[in-house]
């Protein structure tokens, strides 16, 4: 019998049921997909997903919604991502229909963070407790773990 080899996506966390999050995905995390049953993974980048990740999605009919490409930022402006970006990435989350779904970002957890800090707006929560689920999200990060 032979165990496989199962590596948990850096910055993984469970948002609420039927909602993750997680860095951008690496050929060792793709035997985990198939442990979550995503039927989408919102990619949130300005970068493509390597094509390891790509072909293993199509394979498992998991679709891939990849947002970032020409609505990251405003030239103009001083935000680090654009209203639309969020707009676009709320709306798709909120939509049952993906779920179950992976927000993944490929620079650091910040991205994500602000996805899911507006969704917990969206849900009621007051600012603090956003700020802290994404500052222990940021520590878990720094040491390695997973939330």
């Amino acid at each position: 019998m032979t165990l496989a080899y199962i590596s948990v996506p850096d910055a993984y966390g469970v948002v609420e049921s039927g909602v993750f999050r997680s860095k951008v995905l690496d050929v060792h995390n793709l035997p985990f997909l198939l442990h979550l049953q995503l039927k989408t993974i919102l990619y949130l980048s300005n970068q493509s997903p390597p094509k390891a990740v790509t072909d293993f999605l199509d394979t498992n009919k998991i679709k891939l919604i990849h947002l970032g490409v020409g609505v990251w930022k405003s030239e103009t402006s001083w935000k680090p991502i654009s209203e639309d970006l969020i707009k676009d990435a709320l709306e798709i989350v909120l939509d049952v229909t993906n779920h179950p779904i992976l927000v993944m970002c490929s620079g650091d957890i910040h991205t994500t963070g602000t996805v899911v800090g507006c969704l917990r707006r969206l849900q009621q929560w007051s600012l603090t407790p956003i700020l802290e689920e994404q500052a222990v999200q940021a520590l878990c990060q720094e040491q390695g773990s997973i939330r």
